[in-house]
């Protein structure tokens, strides 16, 4: 037997490294213990470019929760279903409404859920347990932007087309003299 072996002090320094370890892997597997949320769908009306699975959910620009799941209504072709799960404590409300916004100049984008009138009740108490409840979306302004640039486009050539014809050389000799 060695004379100056430590063992207690290295089996003590292995506990302290194993223990450290398994909070370090906790930590980097994100696990929750607190299982304190609630479950929503936001119905978005057309698509939802951009957005995905694991995609981040904003409350008045906090982050709340993640996007589950995206599914297209089986009856109706033209809406996305977006399954989310929110931190228990954001008091979505009734009059609350969902909209995709731009996640920088990268082309993802997130859910941003406004807070609604601070006097009407709370989403969740309307519903039944069982029943998931629904959060109506709007468009973004940005998407409504997009949506319209056809006609915004067309709109500035005729403009543009009107101001050649007021600048040709014509009109400006006729203008010069």
């Amino acid at each position: 037997m060695e004379r100056d072996a430590h063992y207690a002090a290295v089996g003590i320094a292995t506990v302290a490294l194993l223990l450290a370890l398994a909070v370090f892997t906790i930590w980097l597997a994100r696990l929750q213990f607190n299982n304190d949320y609630d479950v929503y769908d936001i119905v978005f009306y057309g698509p939802v470019r951009g957005l995905s699975e694991g995609g981040e959910v904003h409350f008045n620009g906090i982050r709340v929760g993640e996007v589950t799941a995206l599914n297209l209504d089986p009856k109706k072709g033209d809406q996305v279903i977006a399954r989310v799960r929110l931190n228990g404590t954001t008091p979505v409300r009734v009059t609350s409404r969902a909209q995709l916004e731009p996640q920088g100049i990268t082309g993802l984008n997130y859910i941003q859920i406004t807070a609604g009138e601070a006097n009407s009740a709370l989403l969740k108490d309307q519903y039944a347990d069982n029943v998931v409840p629904v959060i109506q979306s709007q468009p973004s302004p940005i998407a409504e932007l997009l949506s319209g640039s056809g006609t915004v486009l067309a709109q500035t050539v005729d403009a543009l087309n009107r101001i050649n014809r007021v600048m040709s050389d014509d009109n400006i000799r006729s203008f010069s003299t």
